[in-house]
């Protein structure tokens, strides 16, 4: 079967922090480490690494101590993204 796609206002949602922060999509962590990423695409702000690892534990039951090993800024054909990558 297929996935269900469901509409979810950003107040709503956990991955904006409750309309506090910008979208967080957070991946299972892998041999590389937590990957999340940071779109850019509404008037809210910029989310801490505290509230990015907050919805890496809530969304995908991320575990563990994690630290930030790098934060880069992408813009291309008119998207805007964060991407952080953790480690443990």
């Amino acid at each position: 079967m297929g996935d269900l796609n469901i509409y979810t206002r950003d107040i709503d949602s956990v991955v904006t922090g409750f309309g506090i922060h910008q979208r967080v999509v957070a991946t299972q962590p892998d041999q590389d480490g937590l990957y999340c990423r940071v779109d850019l695409v509404n008037n809210l702000p910029e989310p801490s690494v505290d509230q990015v690892l907050t919805v890496a534990r809530k969304d995908q039951s991320v575990k563990g101590k994690w630290k930030l090993l790098s934060k880069e800024y992408y813009f291309s054909n008119g998207a805007e993204r964060i991407d952080y990558q953790f480690y443990n």
